[in-house]
């Protein structure tokens, strides 16, 4: 399987945390097929960082949007899909993914067909060692219950 993806970066900011992401995104070792930014009413250097970066698209919006708003506001300007082997891939301003990463989210996908979301241990841009966020599950109403863990070891990128 080699589906094709679309990475989305939302930046509501910019700064260091931001060129750090697209730094991250530019070294994965499978690069999305397409990059669609969305800029967020920022009021620093998203705007230009995110222009630097040559996404495939670049997308401004007049005022701040949720990361949720911002994703859809991507999705709006996507073809529509013309096989099951499309992906996308979500980042925010302050993600900064492993080199692997991108190929770690495919090859989970690929051995576990019957999943359809699949996301990395999120640790500390500081302090790998520090797990941010495990996991996400959702209630049956779509809404977000997050569970956070600590570790004494650096985890890897993974399903």
């Amino acid at each position: 399987m080699y589906p094709r993806v679309t990475a989305i970066v939302v930046a509501p900011s910019g700064g260091t945390s931001l060129q750090r992401t697209l730094d991250a995104l530019a070294a994965q070792t499978r690069q999305p097929d397409a990059v669609i930014a969305v800029d967020c009413a920022s009021t620093d250097d998203a705007a230009r960082l995110l222009a630097d970066a040559k996404p495939t698209q670049l997308l401004r919006s007049p005022e701040k949007l949720s990361f949720g708003t911002a994703i859809a506001t991507a999705v709006r300007v996507l073809a529509p899909t013309t096989s099951s082997d499309e992906l996308l891939w979500l980042l925010a301003h302050d993600t900064a993914p492993e080199p692997e990463a991108l190929a770690a989210l495919i090859g989970a996908l690929e051995v576990s067909p019957s999943v359809a979301i699949v996301g990395p241990k999120l640790v500390d841009a500081e302090d790998g060692a520090f797990i941010r966020e495990f996991g996400e599950s959702m209630t049956p109403f779509g809404a977000s219950s997050r569970w956070s863990r600590t570790s004494s070891t650096r985890p890897s990128t993974t399903a």
